[in-house]
């Protein structure tokens, strides 16, 4: 589902406003105890806190990690996501004919990557145990796609009922290629042309680790007093 309307809504405010935004299109469909909205972090764990608020459910984190190019570091080649499913961005690789040497080099920083998110996060990280569940995966945003189709895919080895893919925004061709991997996306706005994600928010700051963490505790600690 695109919101193609929200064209006229961007840039956003800053991820909090995408995400209230986002939670109230999801509003009326998903709800219940068998709902469970992922975050990628770290961006995304603040669109994702708000969606978890507005649909009054569990709040966890999904763990994946872009696989950099040597010389830009801002390049994916891909994602690779918590469990090991890996995504390689094929159009790039042989575009920029990076060698399978150079490909392992940046799987391997990526498994070093995760398992330092893994310690970080710890009890927030999403488990397996997902039988049945209809997740809503939340990023802040996708350029290329491949970390939110590395953890679609992943998802679906653990037999969830139902992956939705939720995001403020995303070029057309990426909206549709995620539409492969997931049962459904919801997206406000897919503006041409599209160079970053940045560009469509007033306000886009690095979200430090520790905001991460107090998001998640806060939105368990409301959890457990609801």
């Amino acid at each position: 589902m695109l919101f193609s309307d929200e064209d006229d809504a961007l840039p956003f405010r800053d991820r909090s406003e995408a995400g209230r935004i986002l939670g109230a299109k999801l509003a009326p469909t998903y709800s219940g105890a068998n709902i469970l909205v992922l975050a990628l972090p770290r961006g995304g764990a603040v669109v994702a806190s708000e969606i978890s608020h507005i649909l009054r459910t569990p709040l966890k984190v999904f763990l994946v990690r872009k696989l950099k190019a040597r010389d830009d570091p801002e390049l994916a080649l891909g994602a690779i996501a918590q469990g090991g499913t890996l995504v390689l961005d094929s159009t790039v690789v042989e575009r920029l004919h990076i060698s399978e040497t150079e490909v392992h080099s940046a799987q391997v920083q990526a498994g070093q990557e995760l398992a330092a998110m893994k310690a970080c996060y710890a009890e927030h990280v999403c488990s397996s145990d997902l039988f049945g569940k209809c997740v809503i995966l939340v990023d802040d945003g996708a350029a290329g796609g491949s970390t939110l189709r590395a953890a679609a895919l992943a998802l679906r080895k653990t037999n969830v009922a139902r992956i939705v893919i939720a995001i403020p925004v995303a070029p057309l061709t990426v909206y549709c290629l995620l539409h492969k991997v997931a049962d459904e996306v919801v997206c406000l706005a897919a503006p041409e042309p599209f160079f970053a994600i940045s560009q469509w928010y007033e306000k886009f700051e690095q979200v430090p680790e520790e905001d991460v963490l107090t998001l998640l505790r806060k939105t368990k600690a409301l959890a457990k007093a609801a």
